[in-house]
């Protein structure tokens, strides 16, 4: 599995019409912080958010220890 960082997101500047599974996907801007929450208490279980949510907090953590040390 392959997890992209996506980085320098913003909304876009024009919208387009869902169309058939597109059109029951709810979009959000949610904090890490908040994601990792929802992992722990169950109430999210996509293996590629989870797998990906994983892979960048370890991220941040090496970026950090890199940083401090």
């Amino acid at each position: 599995m392959t997890c992209f960082l996506a980085t320098d997101v913003h909304p876009a500047q024009s919208h387009f019409t869902r169309e058939d599974e597109e059109a029951e996907i709810e979009t959000a801007w949610v904090h890490l912080d908040k994601v990792q929450e929802g992992i722990l208490a169950g109430r999210l279980g996509c293996p590629q958010l989870i797998l990906c949510t994983l892979a960048y907090t370890a991220r941040l953590q090496k970026t950090q220890v890199t940083r401090f040390s």
